[in-house]
């Protein structure tokens, strides 16, 4: 399948340089696995125009129908301190746990992408329109109205005050947080993310790579990017490099000059982070999740990591993924993968 954009522990992961190492490896046994049920009944399969030729081999169509729709995962979202984790997924399910005690906290209908604010009090769910939650007590707090396309992903800026959407084929919209009124409209800007200090949203289309102040809303950087359409930013803790994410690669590039850095993997790219000192960076396009330093030298790569859907914690501690056509979502100690992928820790 190809792959489809923060817990108890205060401590970073501090990585040291280390040597490349590009062997392809099977993903290791998850640290913890949040389970749900989920149903998944065998379809009624139908044969029409179908033909056998003389040799036995058989030609024509077939049609595939009934059954529920498969319980699938499709977004992640932890809380700043890694304490709580929100899930979104086809058929309309939210859910909210508390990853030390493995416990589902909340738990509703309705919905597939959502995001926790950083401090972990409020989820963001999409539908009709645009819902903001109280955790854990599942409160409605505000509706936003939203007339734009599918939403494909919500992110909150570090402070929790300002939330960044992005649509299909829409510019990417900003809406401060609790008040719901829209802030800003990134014009020709699509799959934005915030920098770590909140102060710029980068983002970009198939020609620019858009760089805003989140202060004034003023363009202060316009650089070149295509001819491919983005999938994916993300921003590093320095400033001065980002992922861009497209349909064919990953790009590693200057913020300063637009100079691509290097490529990382290949294929559809869904998701792209930094650890967050910046020495890492993991990607999952569908050549397989992969594990880059700085210069884009790639350190490590997991084949089949779960469905492509990713989230890691702000603090360095947690990558989770769900397996494909599940409900239920894997979570790993980044140490885990990083001993997998003989890429050594300073703190081990």
């Amino acid at each position: 399948m190809k792959p489809v954009a923060p817990l108890l522990f205060s401590l970073c992961l501090c990585f040291p340089a280390i040597a490349q190492n590009t062997a392809s490896i099977s993903p290791p046994k998850p640290d913890l696995v949040l389970k749900r049920p989920n149903s998944k009944e065998e379809p009624t399969v139908a044969l029409g125009n179908m033909k056998t030729d003389n040799s036995g081999k058989v030609t024509g169509s077939f049609v595939v129908y009934g059954g529920p729709p498969l319980t699938q995962v499709s977004s992640l979202s932890f809380s700043a301190d890694g304490k709580l984790l929100a899930v979104g997924g086809t058929p309309n399910f939210v859910e909210v746990w508390d990853i030390e005690n493995q416990r589902k906290i909340l738990g509703f209908a309705g919905g597939s992408n959502v995001a926790l604010t950083p401090d972990g009090k409020v989820l963001v769910t999409d539908g009709k329109d645009i819902r903001l939650w109280g955790v854990p007590s599942g409160e409605l707090l505000r509706t936003i109205k939203w007339t734009g396309e599918m939403i494909r992903r919500f992110s909150f800026s570090p402070d929790g005050t300002k939330l960044l959407v992005s649509s299909n084929g829409n510019d990417d919209a900003v809406f401060a947080i609790p008040a719901g009124e829209r802030m800003a409209t990134l014009k020709n800007t699509q799959q934005g993310q915030f920098s770590k200090d909140g102060l710029l949203i980068v983002g970009g289309n198939a020609k620019h790579i858009l760089i805003w102040s989140t202060k004034d809303w003023s363009l202060i950087r316009d650089l070149s990017n295509g001819p491919d359409y983005v999938t994916h930013f993300a921003v590093d803790p320095k400033e001065d490099l980002a992922v861009v994410g497209g349909p064919n690669t990953a790009r590693l590039v200057r913020l300063g000059s637009g100079e691509e850095v290097g490529k990382l993997g290949q294929g559809y790219t869904n998701f792209a982070a930094y650890s967050k000192d910046g020495s890492l960076v993991l990607t999952y396009p569908s050549s397989g999740f992969g594990i880059w330093d700085r210069t884009g030298k790639q350190q490590c790569r997991i084949s089949e990591l779960g469905n492509g859907t990713m989230a890691v914690s702000g603090d360095d501690r947690w990558l989770a993924a769900p397996p494909v056509g599940s409900g239920d979502v894997m979570i790993w100690k980044i140490q885990t993968l990083l001993t997998a992928c003989n890429v050594p820790s300073a703190h081990p």
